[in-house]
């Protein structure tokens, strides 16, 4: 079968076109014009044709703070797929396996119900010589990115002086590292304080993880990647107490990256102060959401390209996990909800005002994460690559709302949120699993692909792929 899109405007990074698109729904790639027998027309006027979104860093069916994660892969890849996200890289995480290797084949088998395509990034929180060797093995899995913590000492957080001969393996294999910041003996000696002599209530965590926690932990992991010769991705900045940081770090030429997460750049702490405990909860991530203005640092950080993608840190739990901190803030499980709503409040917040063009908004919801993580066949509209696409309607208006959103829990952060802007048809792999908004019958548990990633571009000398000028729209 093949689908033909006509009349709208082709959008990738690096520029844009009118034009036509032919889709080969038998082999899931967009394909040269024309068709033999085209099956299926879709008007696209007024409308643009965009690749997938890629969102780099979501924890579905998670084991964390003594439950799981509620969304689970099939149901998160749901929210993924209604918000024209076509792709998604989780974090594969030992917890009861007996090594990572194990770790890995549990994924994968979660990974069986996924409804778009997925890869997997692999968490250490060790490392030895039979560590190393399994690194070696999730290497060749097609798993190249390997997160670490330096942060949750006692739990996740890899002993400080086993970093670098960790590191220097990462650079070995082009495993390119990535890694949480928040100083950890900061952090444990604020949670103590602030509970005992502050609140218990939502509102402590976020005074309790203070920003400069996060920037001594960015800096001491950027010495620890130059003095081991290797790139590094730091996951989900808040403050510019991390990114001033890896701006620096730039500028004397090291590979260095960020990302920023959508909530970060939407919303401040005062969620997390509402007086209804369900609701202030669900504003609970780490790091956390940072005092009123300073999601405006890191709008403008991704204006000006020093954090290179949008991601969202999707975690969800729901009221009933939640209220296990009811009593105490340490307790209430980490994690928003954002996977569904980051494209959309993208679009609201840099592109409908005008901070952004449309190319731009390509590059740091999609394109920038296939050069940085390594990512085949994505993120770009033209023959041969996979048929990923969303029709992204630019005047449609909605307002997010739990009562619409595809996620399991019942209280959203984003309640309420007006936005204009939304995918009207998802694309994925030539069959089209969104409709007017809605999932088609299309979508169906397993119908996903695992994706064996390549080598991240840092470990090459083509960074500069990612710069480019983008012009305001008018």
């Amino acid at each position: 079968m093949f689908i033909k899109l006509i009349n709208g405007t082709i959008v990738n990074h690096d520029g844009r076109y009118e034009g036509d698109v032919i889709i080969d729904s038998t082999t899931g790639k967009i394909c040269q014009s024309p068709a033999k027998t085209v099956h299926k027309v879709i008007d696209c006027t007024g409308k643009y044709i965009i690749p997938g979104g890629i969102d780099p860093h979501v924890h579905f069916q998670m084991p964390f703070c003594g439950t799981v994660s509620i969304d689970d892969f099939e149901n998160g890849s749901k929210c993924a797929l209604k918000g024209g996200t076509t792709m998604f890289i989780d974090y594969a995480l030992k917890s009861d396996e007996p090594n990572y290797k194990a770790a890995y084949d549990t994924y994968r088998k979660k990974g069986e119900s996924s409804c778009c395509d997925f890869g997997l990034h692999m968490i250490f929180v060790d490392y030895n010589e039979n560590i190393e060797k399994e690194m070696e093995f999730v290497r060749t899995e097609g798993i190249t990115s390997a997160k670490f913590f330096y942060a949750y000492r006692g739990a996740l957080m890899m002993e400080e002086e086993k970093m670098p001969a960790f590191l220097t393996k990462c650079r070995d294999l082009k495993l390119l590292p990535q890694v949480h910041c928040e100083d950890s003996d900061i952090v444990d000696a604020e949670r103590t304080r602030i509970f005992e002599e502050y609140t218990p209530d939502p509102f402590g965590h976020c005074l309790s993880r203070p920003p400069y926690a996060e920037g001594v932990a960015a800096q001491r992991c950027i010495e620890l990647a130059s003095e081991t010769d290797v790139p590094l991705y730091i996951v989900h900045n808040t403050h510019p107490e991390s990114v001033e940081r890896i701006v620096n770090a730039s500028q004397q030429g090291k590979k260095i990256v960020g990302e920023a997460c959508i909530v970060h750049m939407a919303m401040d702490w005062r969620g997390a102060q509402n007086k209804n405990f369900d609701i202030a909860a669900q504003h609970i991530l780490s790091p956390p959401l940072r005092e009123y203005g300073i999601n405006n640092y890191i709008k403008n950080y991704i204006v000006d390209g020093d954090l290179k993608l949008v991601a969202t840190d999707h975690c969800a739990f729901n009221v009933e996990q939640r209220r296990m901190g009811a009593e105490d803030f340490r307790r209430i499980p980490n994690g928003m909800v954002s996977v569904e709503e980051r494209l959309m409040v993208l679009h609201e917040l840099l592109v409908n005002t005008g901070r952004i063009t449309m190319e731009k908004f390509v590059e740091v919801s999609s394109y920038n994460a296939t050069q940085l993580l390594g990512i085949p066949n994505k993120g770009y509209i033209a023959p041969g690559y996979d048929a990923d696409i969303v029709i992204w309607d630019p005047t449609k208006e909605r307002v997010l709302s739990a009562e619409t959103h595809q996620s399991h829990v019942e209280v959203s952060a984003w309640e309420g949120y007006s936005v204009t802007g939304t995918p009207e048809i998802v694309i994925s792999r030539g069959e089209i699993v969104v409709e007017n908004g809605e999932l088609t019958d299309a979508v169906a548990p397993g119908r996903g692909q695992y994706i064996k990633r390549e080598d991240s571009i840092l470990f090459s000398d083509e960074i500069k792929k990612l710069t480019y000028n983008h012009t305001k729209e008018t």
